[in-house]
């Protein structure tokens, strides 16, 4: 899995369910100087869904 923040580090984090195929997530994103949130990945497995928010690095390439 590509680096990503705890929890922690991005709380509060709010999740809400705007139709069955559309969530939004808000969070408080950590001030780095190196380091960005450059979006989310994701995964559902056996009806649960496990969101992550990517960390990327300000200079070079990263995928999200």
């Amino acid at each position: 899995m590509k680096p990503s923040y705890s929890k922690s580090s991005l709380e509060p984090v709010v999740v809400t369910q705007l139709s069955a195929a559309k969530l939004q997530v808000q969070f408080n994103e950590p001030m780095e100087s190196m380091y960005y949130a450059a979006g989310m990945s994701y995964v559902v497995e056996g009806g649960t869904m496990k969101v992550v928010v990517d960390r990327c690095p300000i200079s070079g390439e990263c995928k999200t």
